[in-house]
């Protein structure tokens, strides 16, 4: 009988101990919306063609990677680029990837190729777009080429 017992609570410990850890490892996600009204649009990456509005309504989790020893984020939901929905999905590594969240924006989740692809740096702050057809760049918080400059150099630096 005691074999019986031994045998039965050791499997509840070690269930009870992968939930506890897929809790502590997989968080519930957290609404993030965010609203980017100070954009810089351009096509020429000089001057500026337009000014843009960009609305974030977004789950982001976090969540710690045992391949990579440190906190993940992972960004889902709806962007609005000019009163245009779109699908947003994005990702930041940690140190694996500089600490930027980048991913893509496409009109359909079953799209194959993306709208935009985005980074996202500063404590997710500030955005910079990428569009794949048009040669449309879009940078926010940025009203001259210069403060645009600066998000887009952020995407190559280390440790942003």
């Amino acid at each position: 009988m005691k074999l019986f017992k031994k045998s039965i609570i050791i499997p509840i410990i070690l269930i009870g101990i992968i939930i506890i850890a897929a809790v502590i490892m997989h968080p519930k996600p957290e609404a993030f919306n965010k609203t980017f009204n100070d954009s810089f649009v351009t096509t020429d990456l000089k001057n500026t063609s337009k000014n843009s509005t960009i609305i974030i309504n977004a789950n982001l989790s976090e969540r710690y990677s045992l391949q990579h020893f440190n906190i993940e984020k992972i960004l889902v939901g709806n962007i609005t680029i000019d009163n245009k929905k779109y699908i947003l999905s994005g990702y930041n590594y940690g140190s694996v990837t500089n600490n930027v969240l980048f991913g893509e924006i496409k009109e359909k989740s079953t799209d194959k190729t993306p709208i935009y692809i985005f980074y996202m740096f500063d404590n997710l702050s500030s955005i910079y777009l990428s569009s794949f057809d048009t040669k449309q760049y879009i940078a926010a918080p940025a009203k001259t080429i210069n403060d645009f400059e600066t998000l887009r150099e952020k995407i190559e630096r280390k440790g942003n």
